[in-house]
């Protein structure tokens, strides 16, 4: 090859220098553009460039040296580039060194695309037309898009098509500035890498007043359109409203669309490996994110991140600090979605499998959805308030307090006593879902629960007299004080239940459980304990005693309506009112009232309105007002008693009443019962009837366990008869009677009559202080003993003693006195120590028998009759 030859070749290497530059200078530009947001990658050693060895023996022997050196390489007719120098110096290795040189490279029409200057040039031809070119002393490189880049040193090797910078590299284009320590090309590959200190300085981008990038080192990949950043990214971002935006990590990828104009505009960014990021706004305070890895898509103004997610965002007097697995934020539209998260706020805290939610313009919160475990929790010095549910939405006001949250899919509602403040825990729990409204200052004013809602009032610690109270519905509707902590009143619709369990157990402690289609509750001002719930339409209530006994059993009320009053301490039931066909069961004993109240202390239910009854399986009882003693076993009636026993033998045979089969009939003004020992006292005008026999008094005393009966005062009876000769034949009379009082005793079958005695049977009468009827097993007059002042008086017929004793079988009387007499108009009378007197056939025979110190003389006087 000549040298002629040689030297063209040469140049034609040169000519193509600006085209590579030009190159070189739009991947820079690109790649620089895409620092906004930072990231790392692990950083690449660069060594400092030297000449090889081989390059380090260039020739000194010069051949030419020319003056104001210009040359134009060409192809197919048109320029590929262009040189100028001052001073061309060849040497004997064809090398050439310039002075102040000018490289023109040319595009396809063969317009200028790119020009790159130096103070100093050397160019190294290689076989096969490669080539070495180091450019020396103010390098200056200016792209047709505007770039220009300044150095003091490049070297291009044409083999590799690469071209490296050793020296710092400052560049600009439009609104982008920057630097490094060194670069390096690689014009085939279209990449671009920037070492040590790299730094992007953008101003007024999209809304981004100023941005600056810090990092380590750089890669641009034209063919991938992205640019990336490591070791110790740091981005600084101020947009048109003086907001500030710092991202740090160690590595960022950013991805970029096509160039347009003089402006290069990113479409995306990724950060990897412990992403932090600083935002700070004028109105909204300042706002921290931190993960393992960010992404950032700039046309849907959209952030991504991944992994141990931490950001810190709102005013300071509502600041929330979120953590999840994953977030996504679009920043625009104020959304974002979180993955196994929780946000704490100043006395709040919600938690979740997934979060979504909106903001404020000042980056408070707004709105958000929870799906999974979804929980909510708010707590004050007195009080912590936690919401739990499979789903849950809530709403913030502006000011940071929480204004609603709704939770659906068994959902619990917990409001928790805190510290040392002694009120009842509450727990709110529904299957469909639960609603809670929020006054202005983020206390709870109302809670809605539906689907088997149930609230749950737990007494405070260390109360061993208190109560679990539970309300359950349908539909539960809570509403809280203005302090947000103590309710105020409970709506249960629908299936309503209130259950009342003592904590503790004993004879006269019971389990309450009240039912109604609705229910309404009242609480005291604090303690969040019930005051009364009144049970609507057709409720019932069962109290199932806590310990068994023989004589306690599951008491039953049922009534039209139901208020159920509570002891304000301990929660305990205190009072149950019913009203409208009210009605109370308990073992085999019922009551009925038009109303009845029931008190705990004593334990009596007081029914009162509509003829209030009482019965078992044995009797049925009537009064103007009934008080039964559940505690005592006792009942107590007023006005109007009526008693009916289904039989005699229910009675207790307490009366000498014969017929086994009819009711036995009791009527008072006032009784008292004695449910244990099945005994009985009616108090005023007193009356005892089966069939025609009856026993009337001012008081009977009823006892039928024992088989006795006991009346006092003005007593009137016809509980006996007996059978008399008339005539031929025999017939049955009635015995009638009266005293001042009884007494009956089934065993002995004795009616025994005291005090003002006064026996009628048929058309004979005994009067005596004491008498004692004795009764066959039928109830007919056996013996008749009547005691002191004995008058016994028939038609024509008359006697007296002390003491007679009347046998019903012969109709015969035994009379004792002192002296008995027998007066009869007919046969004259007789008198004696003792006379034995024929009722039946008007014969009296003394047997003289007389008593210690009596005479034993008998007296008959017979009467003549005229005539004779």
């Amino acid at each position: 090859m000549s040298p002629t030859e040689q030297r063209a070749k040469n140049f034609a290497w040169k000519a193509k220098a600006p085209a590579i530059v030009r190159a070189i200078v739009l991947v820079a530009l690109a790649a620089l553009v895409f620092g906004i947001i930072a990231a790392y990658f692990n950083s690449r050693s660069k060594p400092q460039f030297t000449l090889r060895p081989e390059e380090a023996r260039l020739s000194k022997e010069l051949t030419a040296e020319v003056a104001n050196y210009q040359r134009t390489e060409t192809k197919d007719g048109l320029p590929l580039y262009s040189v100028k120098a001052d001073i061309a110096k060849t040497f004997a290795d064809e090398h050439q060194e310039l002075e102040n040189v000018e490289f023109r490279l040319y595009g396809k029409e063969g317009e200028v695309s790119e020009t790159l200057t130096a103070g100093r040039v050397i160019y190294i031809p290689k076989p096969e037309k490669d080539f070495t070119a180091f450019l020396r002393e103010n390098v200056v490189i200016k792209a047709r898009d505007g770039l220009e880049v300044r150095t003091e040193s490049i070297a291009y090797e044409r083999s590799s098509n690469t071209a490296e910078s050793d020296a710092p590299v400052q560049f600009n284009r439009g609104n982008l500035t920057g630097q490094s320590e060194k670069a390096t090309l690689n014009l085939t590959a279209e990449t671009l890498d920037l070492i040590g200190t790299v730094e992007f300085d953008i101003d007024g981008t999209g809304g981004v007043r100023t941005a600056s990038i810090r990092a380590g080192s750089a890669v641009f990949d034209r063919p991938q359109a992205m640019a990336t950043f490591a070791n110790f990214v740091n981005v600084n971002a101020v947009s048109a409203n003086k907001s500030t935006t710092e991202l740090s990590a160690p590595r960022v990828i950013a991805f970029m669309n096509a160039v347009d104009g003089e402006k290069v505009t990113p479409k995306s960014f990724k950060a990897f490996e412990g992403v932090n990021i600083v935002s700070k706004t004028t109105t909204s305070g300042s706002s921290t994110v931190s993960a393992t890895e960010a992404a950032f898509d700039v046309a849907e103004d959209k952030f991504e991140l991944n992994g141990n997610v931490r950001i810190e965002t709102g005013p300071n007097a509502s600041r929330a600090n979120i953590t999840a697995a994953n977030a996504l934020y679009f920043r625009n539209a104020g959304e974002f979605t979180l993955t196994d998260t929780q946000i704490v706020r100043p006395a709040e805290r919600i938690a979740g499998d997934k979060l979504d939610g909106k903001l404020y313009a000042d980056n408070s919160i707004r709105d958000v959805v929870v799906r999974g475990n979804a929980i909510a929790k708010q707590e004050t010095t007195e009080r912590i308030v936690e919401i739990a549910g499979g789903e849950m939405n809530a709403s913030f006001s502006q000011g940071g307090s929480i204004a609603n949250a709704n939770a659906v899919s068994d959902v619990k509602l917990v409001v928790v006593p805190n510290k040392a403040v002694s009120y009842s825990r509450a727990t709110l729990t529904a299957q469909k879902g639960v609603g809670v409204n929020f006054r202005g200052n983020g206390d709870i004013d109302k809670a809605r629960a539906d689907g088997r809602a149930k609230l749950v009032l737990d007494p405070p610690s260390g109360s061993p007299d208190a109560a679990v109270r539970t309300i359950s519905a349908e539909t539960l509707r809570t509403a809280f004080r203005p302090n947000g902590k103590d309710i105020a009143s409970a709506e249960a619709v629908g299936s309503a239940n209130l259950t009342v369990d003592p904590v503790s157990s004993g004879l006269n402690i019971y389990r309450t459980v009240v039912n109604a289609p609705r229910m309404d509750c009242e609480f005291y001002s604090s303690g969040n304990n019930a005051r009364l719930c009144t049970a609507a339409t057709k409720a019932a209530v069962v109290r199932s005693p806590k310990f068994s006994a023989p004589s306690r059993g599951e008491q039953k009320m049922n009534a039209d309506r139901f208020i159920a009053r509570f002891e304000e301490s301990t929660g305990q039931l205190e009072r149950i009112e019913a009203s409208g066909s009210a009605r109370f069961v308990e073992l085999d004993r019922n009551a009925t009232a038009r109303e009845f109240s029931f008190t705990q202390s004593d334990q009596v239910v007081r029914l009162r309105g509509g003829e209030p009854t009482v019965w078992d399986s044995r009797a049925r009882a009537r009064a103007g007002e009934i008080d039964w003693d559940t505690k005592g076993n006792r009942s107590y009636l007023r006005g109007r008693v009526s008693t009916t026993f289904y039989n005699v033998r229910n009675f207790g045979n307490s009366a000498p009443f014969t017929s086994g089969n009819d009711p036995v009939f009791l009527t008072s003004e006032r009784a008292e019962f004695d449910h244990a020992n099945e005994s009985g006292l009616y108090t005023g005008n007193a009356r005892a009837w089966q069939q025609s026999n009856y026993v009337r008094a001012d008081s009977l005393f009823i006892d039928q366990k024992n088989g006795q009966m006991k009346g006092e005062g003005g007593v009137q009876s016809q509980l006996s008869r007996t059978r008399i000769r008339r005539g031929s034949s025999d017939v049955t009379v009635p015995v009638v009677a009266s005293a001042k009082g009884i007494f009956y005793d089934r065993y002995e079958r004795i009616l025994k009559y005291r005090e003002n005695v006064d026996i009628r049977q048929g058309t004979d009468r005994i009067t005596a202080s004491v008498v004692d009827v004795l009764l066959t097993e039928s109830g007919d007059v056996a013996q008749t003993v009547a005691e002191n002042s004995v008058n016994i008086t028939q038609p024509g017929r008359r006697a007296s003693g002390d003491w007679a004793q009347y046998t019903a079988a012969d109709e015969s009387v035994v009379l004792r006195g002192r002296p008995a007499v027998v007066s009869d108009s007919e046969a004259g009378s007789t008198q004696g120590s003792q006379i034995s007197y024929s009722m039946r056939d008007r014969r009296a025979v003394s047997n003289g028998r007389t008593d210690a110190g009596g005479n034993g003389r008998s007296r008959t006087v017979y009467p003549v009759k005229p005539g004779e």
